[in-house]
């Protein structure tokens, strides 16, 4: 069940229900009606996967089982890193991280629109 996979990553992420509730532009109480269903608009399930890093295919797959370096400490490890002001590399110039990092997120952009035509047509569809 989708809701129950989201209430789980939630629990073993570092973000509270309140965090990711507010990332998803939606209510606790909303989150929580979403624990207990099936289905969930595309839009929340997007941000929510956004905000605990995960993949959203993670919550359609059935078979998908949450690994501890897919619930954050990959990234808590950089920050403290960072802290520390040491150094880590990736095998490319920060440079080339900037550039890759604003092609990445142009391509969020796009496919969030995608994501928001589809739920209009799907809407369109369904007369709602």
């Amino acid at each position: 069940m989708i809701g129950q996979k989201i209430k789980k990553a939630i629990e073993k992420s570092d973000y509270s229900p309140d965090q990711v509730a507010a990332h998803a532009d939606m209510s606790v109480a909303n989150l929580y009606k979403i624990y207990k269903r099936d289905s969930i608009e595309s839009r929340y399930l997007v941000k929510i996967a956004q905000i605990l890093e995960l993949p959203y295919s993670y919550f359609l797959d059935e078979d998908a089982e949450l690994s501890q370096s897919a619930s954050g400490s990959n990234i808590q490890q950089a920050t403290k890193v960072g802290q520390n002001h040491q150094s880590i590399n990736v095998g490319m110039s920060a440079a080339d991280c900037v550039q890759k990092l604003e092609a990445l997120q142009e391509k969020y952009a796009l496919l969030e629109k995608v994501v928001d035509e589809k739920e209009r047509t799907i809407k369109i569809l369904l007369k709602e």
